[in-house]
């Protein structure tokens, strides 16, 4: 099998602390070839594992190639992201919830794991040795925790808060589809006099996690999760319409955005409504904001703090982009938030951030704290 061409040379700005190009680290030199490779190193994997299936015929053998391509260039994505960070458990959080998904995608643990193992093994074959390491390391202990998996995620319903009797009600009635039922619930307890506050942290941020987590174990279906979705973005407006925000012109500022490429803009929606409830002047970008213009208009709105969000590990880049788009511009602190910063403690220090918070009453208490820092 012919050997891959030589990894390009990356081109990043300078170090903030010295001027001229700086010399890639291992890490970066690795994570650049798996994103450069992606899809030959894929298919080599797909030719080589599909090498020992001689009972498949042409059109079975080609369907399989074809997915274990878009598989395995997810897998790299998905290792690049964590081999840029030096973070294993970003990987190993990626396989746990492939993993988690057998029965439901038709996969066989096994052939999964063969599959993992040969994409191992060709990336040991095609990419220069002196970069190999960093990724065989995190792809090893990614398999290694596969292997001994830990116990399936409790369920982010608490049992304990005013409100649990209504939370759970409002998702069971959305996963049987009765979404008047649903929306009657928070309109039932808006008027009973329960602040939007305990609304948004007692129904609807347990709520979409455990959707999430049921759709996981395929217990939920996409469409069920979508339609979760979709309801309580509507219900947050309703119950956000009622806000009276009382804000003072002297009120700090904040600019919240998803990075390029993110889709999943309700949790930051949720940030910004507690933001808004706490007294600050808001600015929501929504969904995928090329990092140049979340900067430039943090500029122009004279934001104290710029907070961005990111639940997917092959998005740390673009924050990261975005983090160094704002320094090119202003002195603001930086808030990040999304599921990779809630697996590893410290990963907000990687991408340049000055914080992180677990959930968006964190992100506004962080948020206060950073910005009195800042002052």
């Amino acid at each position: 099998m012919a050997s891959l061409p030589p990894t390009p040379t990356l081109s990043l700005p300078p170090a903030p602390d010295r001027p001229g190009p700086r010399e890639l680290t291992a890490h970066e030199h690795a994570a650049e070839a798996l994103l450069t490779h992606d899809e030959s190193l894929a298919a080599a994997a797909a030719e080589r594992w599909l090498a020992g299936w001689d009972e498949l015929g042409p059109d079975e053998a080609q369907r399989m190639r074809l997915q274990l391509v878009v598989d395995g260039r997810e897998h790299l994505a998905q290792l690049a992201s964590a081999v840029l960070t030096d973070r294993a458990a970003l990987f190993a959080d990626y396989l746990e919830w492939r993993a988690s998904r057998y029965g439901v995608l038709d996969l066989s643990p096994a052939d999964e794991h063969a599959y993992l193992e040969v994409l191992g093994h060709t990336i040991e074959e095609h990419l220069p040795a002196s970069i190999v390491p960093p990724a065989a390391d995190v792809l090893e202990r990614g398999l290694r925790r596969l292997r001994h998996p830990g116990s399936s995620p409790a369920s982010f319903l608490a049992t304990d808060t005013a409100l649990a009797h209504t939370a759970a009600r409002y998702l069971d009635a959305l996963l049987a589809g009765e979404q008047p039922e649903a929306l009657a619930l928070v309109r039932r307890a808006v008027a009973e006099g329960t602040s939007s506050r305990q609304l948004y942290l007692e129904v609807f941020q347990p709520v979409l996690h455990e959707v999430g987590r049921l759709w996981q174990l395929g217990r939920a279906t996409v469409s069920q999760e979508h339609e979760v979705t979709q309801t309580t973005q509507r219900a947050m407006a309703e119950v956000a319409a009622r806000h009276d925000l009382g804000r003072s012109p002297g009120a700090p500022r904040v600019v919240i955005a998803c990075v390029g490429g993110e889709q999943h803009e309700l949790g930051a929606r949720m940030v910004h409504d507690l933001f808004e409830l706490d007294g600050w002047q808001t600015h929501f970008l929504g969904a995928d904001c090329p990092p140049v213009d979340l900067a430039d208009l943090a500029v122009r709105r004279g934001a104290d703090l710029v907070a961005v969000s990111a639940t997917r590990s092959v998005h740390l880049d673009r924050v990261r982009g975005v983090v160094t788009a704002v320094r090119e511009r202003s002195n603001v602190p930086i808030l990040v938030g999304g599921r990779p910063f809630n697996l590893v403690d410290d990963l907000w220090r990687q991408v340049g951030a000055d914080g992180t918070a677990p959930d968006a009453e964190r992100a506004v208490e962080v948020a206060t704290l950073l910005v009195a820092q800042a002052a």
